[in-house]
């Protein structure tokens, strides 16, 4: 594996880390259903992938992932069929993240809100630039936290932080 490419996500390799990168910066890598299927079919590689001691997981432009792409659902009727988003689109890949037998790194820069955000708290590590921010987000579209991003920050920051976070939709910057 050298380098490969779909539309919305870049896969490369340097020695034995794979750079898995999320590849709309015109849209802060917003996930819609082809980038959530070419996220998908990069870990399933990658899982494949001998050799492979890394992942890192990362955004082109100028953030990592502003979570779900917003006009595709509004043109779509999420709020009756977004268990179905769920199930059919993130949790497949926070599970894939999970499963991968290697250390996955999230490398953030700008924003990772909403499913971005859940996207950056499933791998096993975080680094954050200095204008790197998170968002649970789902608080500001009347959505409860799904993606994950109501079973990490717990784990990961404490209860009250978490529901904090999660309740006001605030924002947590990594500095």
């Amino acid at each position: 594996m050298g380098r490969e490419t779909s539309k919305s996500v870049l896969l490369r390799r340097s020695w034995a880390v794979i750079e898995l990168g999320l590849d709309r910066p015109e849209r802060l890598n917003a996930i819609d259903d082809e980038v959530a299927a070419d996220l998908l079919q990069g870990l399933e590689s990658v899982a494949g992938e001998p050799g492979c001691r890394c992942l890192v997981i990362t955004g082109a432009g100028r953030g990592f992932c502003s979570g779900q792409a917003l006009p595709t659902a509004q043109s779509d009727p999420l709020p009756r069929r977004i268990g179905a988003v769920v199930r059919e689109r993130y949790i497949p890949l926070v599970t894939a993240i999970q499963l991968l037998p290697i250390p996955v790194l999230a490398a953030v820069k700008g924003v990772a809100a909403g499913a971005g955000f859940a996207l950056a708290l499933a791998p096993d590590l975080r680094i954050a630039a200095d204008d790197a921010w998170f968002t649970c987000g789902f608080a500001a579209v009347g959505l409860v936290p799904d993606s994950g991003a109501s079973y990490f920050p717990p784990h990961y920051l404490g209860l009250s932080k978490a529901l904090q976070l999660a309740l006001t939709g605030e924002r947590l910057s990594a500095p």
